[in-house]
């Protein structure tokens, strides 16, 4: 969770790079700002609830339902917070410029601009990226959905399905 906060706050700085519709920073836009408040606050909740785990842990107790818990709601905001880059990367944020992030060595058949272009900043070429990437999120280490099978008998004593 504090990587996540960190990535809220990476994208306020970026969204105060832009301009909005009105013609002020997107961070400062109403709209824009209540978004990024809100994935503020959950990130402090998902900061909580790990320090929640980690007192478990450390008293010699498991956990439980708490790991079910984290990940649903760490990914869930992962893929909101990515969501949301998407949006303050506007038209410059085009969906294939994997130039711009170095992903760790050469794309078989995708040959970069001579001069490395990229539409607008780079963390705008990067955005389409971490938002597509960060779909698999709720399906790695366990699906949210499986996870909420667990949650629902171990926290609520329903039946798993």
């Amino acid at each position: 969770p504090p990587a996540l906060q960190v990535m809220v706050e990476n994208l306020t700085d970026h969204a105060s790079t832009v301009t909005g519709p009105s013609g002020v920073p997107l961070a400062d836009e109403p709209a824009f700002a209540a978004k990024l408040a809100d994935l503020r606050t959950r990130a402090k909740v998902l900061e909580v609830l790990e320090y929640r785990a980690l007192a478990e842990m450390s008293a010699g107790r498991n956990p439980g339902a708490i790991s079910s818990m984290l990940k649903i709601l760490s990914t869930e905001l992962s893929q909101q917070i990515t969501t949301l880059g998407v949006e303050a990367a506007g038209p410059r944020g085009r969906a294939y410029q994997p130039h711009a992030a170095a992903p760790g060595g050469p794309i078989a058949d995708f040959v970069p601009p001579a001069d490395g272009y990229v539409s607008g900043q780079a963390w705008q070429a990067v955005a389409p990226l971490l938002y597509l990437n960060d779909r698999a999120g709720s399906i790695y280490a366990g699906s949210n959905e499986i996870q909420r099978n667990i949650l629902a008998k171990a926290a609520l004593g329903l039946p798993q399905y």
